[in-house]
């Protein structure tokens, strides 16, 4: 989990010089945001699975595929509104450079898992 969050991170900070180098410095601040709407909630999510993992809970299996299932719809609720934050506070947003950092951000983690043996 830490090797997807460290790729996620690695993956925004190459959108980000490159959306950089695009589309300028809104570009930037843009993919930026639209990594960053997809890295923090994946963080939270981590953290909880981690702090769950660490309690040792016994019990029925169903409970714990529920809260994981609830953790992961919460992550895409919370996602969608960092995005729409981002487009309500950021008045230059620029909408490609976004769309990039989070394409990077998300497929990072795809990436890291498809190569583990």
């Amino acid at each position: 989990m830490t090797k997807a969050l460290l790729a996620m991170c690695l993956a925004a900070g190459v959108a980000v010089v490159l959306a950089g180098a695009l589309f300028g410095e809104s570009g930037g601040v843009s993919a930026a945001l639209g990594a960053a709407a997809y890295i923090l909630p994946s963080v939270l999510f981590a953290w909880r699975l981690t702090a769950r993992g660490r309690k040792r809970v016994s019990g029925d299996c169903a409970v714990g595929l529920a809260e994981f299932l609830l953790g992961h719809v919460l992550k895409l609720a919370l996602a969608t509104a960092l995005l729409a934050a981002s487009a309500m506070a950021y008045g230059a947003l620029h909408w490609p450079a976004l769309l990039l950092g989070l394409v990077f951000v998300l497929h990072a983690g795809i990436i890291v898992f498809g190569l583990q043996k």
